[in-house]
């Protein structure tokens, strides 16, 4: 709860809202009349954090009490370390009856922004008629855990008044009341071939079978996970009727130790709270496999449960070509890959698959995974694949194509690409030896291209420029000084 103090060598703030261990240290001025005008607005940020399930930036402190509050709280500037936001914003005030040296108000400022990296606040701005007032977080503020700025948001909007900003805030951080889901997860798991964590347990009521949800956020006692998710549901005769079993699958590397405390997942304004039953299992891979699979045989029909099934099939890289396995399939070989200075690469090969098949390429070597974008290809004709590939249904000569990856490559390591499709089968391509670039290098590549002139630019700017600009620099390099 709020502290109040007379010590006029510190201004109190909120501290330790259920628990918190931010301790706020700013210098408070006595004196300040009751009413301050907007060219003595003060105040301080408190607390902030990213809401990945709200899709947005929380921002949370004390301002001196200004007429038409509202008025001002709704478009702000925000800076951070590498990144600058101006934006409209929703707000709501609620009283600081523990501000004792300033006549004060709380806010609460939600911001929808992407994501991006978690960055360090430097200041926020209130954008007035001719003039932009700025505040500044306490010292030792940073970007809070998503568990912890639950907890601290749902703490301010008690204190709020009822009211229409406040029903606002409530549903863009909560979700619409009568939409909300609960349900709970009885076993867990990270599946290593998946490279990523399965959990299931049930829901009070279903969604339908062609929706998912959009975002999930789980939380650990020793960290958090969050992404998008692929879901589906499954049977369950032991529960009430409208319940439904679910399965969630979140893509992740990271194998976070400690017990699960919670999985909160949204798609539009629904939000669902999972929470983990007393005795919830955490199942290594060959137990989870084969209980993921028993519940799967009771999924209700759709691409979700299609998907699950395959991704539970997953292999490992094991230095062999796989692609001829997926369906439907796809055709791609890489006829020649060259190096390109430190770590770039440049890959020269062809590609056929449906336009609503494209698939997800990775390129692997070593640590290094790079996302190969067929969108950023510099395409070529090649006239001699597709005559081979007419009796599949083909019919563009331009799948050719010219790729460069600028660090995508370790020494000393094996470079493949990993293919994922549309209905999560992996499937894998070796990829040629890179050799050395140099002026044969050089020459090859362009001399491979007939860019049409409206692809010109791009192709230069983004992929034929930056690679020889990459090569000849290495080959600069190792000119013997005479």
């Amino acid at each position: 709860m709020p502290i109040s103090t007379k010590d006029e060598d510190r201004e109190p703030g909120i501290k330790d809202i259920l628990n918190n261990t931010i301790t706020l240290r700013h210098k408070g001025k006595a004196g300040t009349p009751s009413s301050a005008s907007k060219s003595d607005l003060e105040g301080y940020v408190e607390f902030y954090g990213y809401h990945s399930l709200a899709e947005g930036w929380c921002f949370s402190g004390w301002i001196t009490r200004q007429e038409n509050v509202a008025d001002y709280i709704n478009r702000i500037i925000v800076t951070f370390n590498n990144n600058r936001i101006e934006a409209e914003v929703l707000s709501l005030t609620y009283p600081r009856s523990d501000i004792t040296s300033w006549d004060a108000i709380g806010f609460l400022i939600f911001l929808k922004a992407p994501s991006g990296t978690t960055d360090t606040l430097q200041t926020l701005g209130f954008c007035f008629d001719d003039t932009i007032k700025t505040i500044r977080p306490v010292e030792g503020a940073h970007a809070l855990a998503e568990t912890a700025l639950s907890a601290h948001l749902r703490y301010i909007l008690s204190l709020a008044e009822p009211g229409l900003p406040h029903e606002t805030m409530d549903v863009t951080l909560n979700g619409h009341p009568e939409d909300t889901l609960r349900g709970y997860i009885e076993y867990l798991g990270y599946h290593a071939a998946a490279e990523g964590w399965f959990f299931s347990g049930w829901i009070n009521r279903g969604w339908d079978v062609d929706r998912t949800p959009d975002r999930i956020l789980v939380s650990f006692e020793d960290g958090e996970l969050r992404g998008s998710s692929i879901a589906t549901l499954y049977s369950r005769g032991d529960l009430p009727t409208d319940a439904k079993g679910a399965i969630f699958f979140l893509p992740s590397t990271r194998q976070i130790r400690g017990a699960l405390k919670e999985l909160a997942l949204c798609f539009g304004d629904t939000r669902v709270i999972l929470t983990p039953i007393d005795n919830a299992r955490k199942l290594r891979d060959a137990e989870l496999t084969n209980q993921l699979k028993a519940n799967l045989g009771q999924a209700l029909p759709g691409l979700n449960r299609v998907r699950l099934k395959n991704i539970l099939k997953r292999r490992p890289y094991s230095g062999e070509d796989t692609l001829e396995a997926l369906s439907p399939t796809l055709f791609l070989y890489i006829d020649h890959a060259i190096l390109c200075g430190q770590g770039g690469l440049v890959l020269m090969g062809w590609m056929l698959a449906r336009p609503d098949e494209i698939p997800t390429l990775r390129v692997h070597c070593g640590s290094r995974i790079s996302l190969l974008e067929p969108n950023s290809f510099v395409k070529i004709d090649r006239q001699d694949v597709l005559e081979q590939f007419t009796k599949h249904g083909f019919d563009d000569p331009a799948c050719g194509f010219i790729a460069y990856l600028p660090e995508a490559v370790e020494p000393d390591a094996r470079v493949y690409i990993e293919v994922e499709t549309k209905r999560s089968e992996i499937g894998y391509r070796n990829i040629p030896t890179p050799v050395p670039s140099g002026m044969a290098a050089i020459r090859q590549l362009l001399s491979s291209v007939d860019v049409r002139f409206g692809d010109l630019a791009p192709a230069f700017d983004h992929v034929l420029g930056p690679a020889v600009e990459a090569m000849n620099r290495e080959r600069l390099s190792k000119r013997v000084d005479r």
